[in-house]
């Protein structure tokens, strides 16, 4: 059975990589990494990493572990570790959460062809990284 939690071989090295990159605010998509419970959270408002037809796309990702003062490129009977999965990046531009603000004018000529003047109130939108598109329609 194995000793969790000994030091005999010193500290272990953990390494972050993503689409073969290491994982950290520069080649990947890495908010923070928690040592201590091994949690890795991702997010990135990058919208290439989506693609806007499907709600969720997936990228491989990996955690390889080795001792630091054994590392496996000059210790190769030294025991390694990988753990593999994928981050999910979903859309959620896909089901917006729109509220409605209250729209005022002070316009009451409606029969002339005088240029007539509205300013929007824009509307809110969660999550607020999602575009609203405005368009006038005369009626």
């Amino acid at each position: 059975m194995p000793v969790i939690g000994h030091t005999l071989c010193g500290a272990l090295v953990k390494t972050l990589t993503y689409n073969n990159l290491p994982l950290d605010a520069t080649n990947g998509p890495m908010k923070s990494f928690d040592s201590s419970n091994n949690k890795v959270t991702v997010e990135s408002v990058d919208a290439t990493l989506i693609d806007i037809t499907v709600p969720i796309d997936t990228y491989p990702y990996k955690i390889h572990a080795e001792f630091a003062a054994y590392p496996d490129t000059t210790h190769a009977s030294v025991s390694v570790a990988d753990a593999t999965g994928v981050i999910s990046f979903g859309n959620e531009c896909l089901t917006p959460v729109f509220s409605e603000t209250t729209q005022t004018s002070n316009i009451v000529d409606s029969y002339t062809d005088s240029i007539k003047t509205f300013t929007l109130v824009p509307f809110t939108i969660s999550p607020v990284n999602c575009n609203i598109e405005y368009s006038c329609v005369a009626v």
